[in-house]
């Protein structure tokens, strides 16, 4: 198993599209915590999916900042999946022996790169995942934090084998990666979404050892323009409709997973009255969020494909 081996290079892998701030927001706080880290060099590589290359401007003003060097790539392929997959390449290229993935919208815990090395050396695993915590601005509307809407990725114990991961916060062996070059992102999967969950699935198929690094969150910074109810229901009717096709390439039959989408729409229909039972608030606004999630499950056995943007 390749995870014994000490960590000596690290590459940390960004996928970016059109987040210039956000970007050059986290690049300063790699930047900061890479200075303190003498067991490691660190390395950047910036993968922009943009159009029209947005991203160089950024990344020309960390120059000389990381003392494993920072690389730029334009994919410009309006494809997740291919951007992910060109992170794997170009981090590799550059003679990675660990690959870190973090995504532009997110700031590390400040011994964000120290602690996943640690957790790694200590279980000897191939990959590591951490949380991923969800930070609403100042300004949001009080319903989002009031209700359920943040937040749901669960956490598991430190050091435990969790049963998937989350792509935001990822530290992989690069030896693990080149000797499976056919645990891929799904190219079919880039504009609708899924393809992490997948990824992890056929890592998993393949026999990669996982643990989890309770102590290395990331933050993701939730922009106000995401805060809005509208998005809320429109990104829980894709993450429904997500939910079929990422299960559908897992092999679980239609006909389940119709049945899955029916229950989140009874008990979304059933969660104000339940709620209202106990003398609690009835959350309305999450139940028609946790009504769309069926929809996008019921629409997807009937062939709804919903893209990710």
């Amino acid at each position: 198993m390749s995870g014994a081996v000490e960590p000596r290079r690290v590459v940390v892998s960004i996928c970016t599209y059109r987040r210039n701030e956000p970007l050059r927001r986290l690049l300063g706080a790699l930047a900061a915590q890479a200075d303190s880290i003498e067991t490691m060099t660190v390395g950047v590589s910036i993968i922009d999916d943009s159009p029209e290359a947005g991203a160089r401007s950024v990344v020309s003003q960390f120059e000389g900042r990381f003392s494993g060097g920072i690389g730029y790539t334009s994919t410009a392929s309006g494809n997740i999946s291919t951007a992910r997959n060109a992170a794997i390449a170009t981090a590799l290229d550059m003679d990675a022996d660990w690959v870190m993935f973090i995504d532009d919208d997110c700031l590390p815990h400040e011994r964000w790169i120290e602690i996943m090395a640690s957790t790694q050396q200590r279980t000897g695993a191939d990959l590591v995942t951490g949380p991923v915590e969800d930070i609403a601005p100042p300004n949001a509307p009080a319903w989002l934090t009031q209700q359920p809407f943040l937040n749901l990725i669960a956490q598991y114990t430190d050091g435990e084998e969790p049963p998937y991961g989350t792509t935001a916060n990822v530290f992989i062996s690069a030896a693990w990666l080149r000797a499976h070059p056919d645990v891929r992102f799904r190219s079919q999967l880039g504009e609708l979404g899924g393809e992490d969950m997948v990824w992890f699935d056929t890592a998993r198929s393949a026999g990669i050892v996982h643990r989890y690094s309770l102590h290395a969150p990331v933050y993701e910074q939730v922009p106000l323009e995401r805060c809005r109810f509208g998005y809320q229901l429109r990104n829980k009717l894709w993450f429904g409709n997500t939910m079929y096709v990422t299960s559908s390439h897992r092999g679980e039959a239609p006909n389940r997973l119709l049945l899955r989408g029916i229950k989140y729409l009874v008990n979304g229909l059933a969660m104000p009255l339940r709620r209202i039972v106990r003398r609690e608030d009835p959350h309305l606004r999450y139940s028609l969020a946790t009504i769309c999630i069926g929809i996008g499950l019921v629409g997807g056995r009937f062939g709804l494909r919903l893209k990710h943007h």
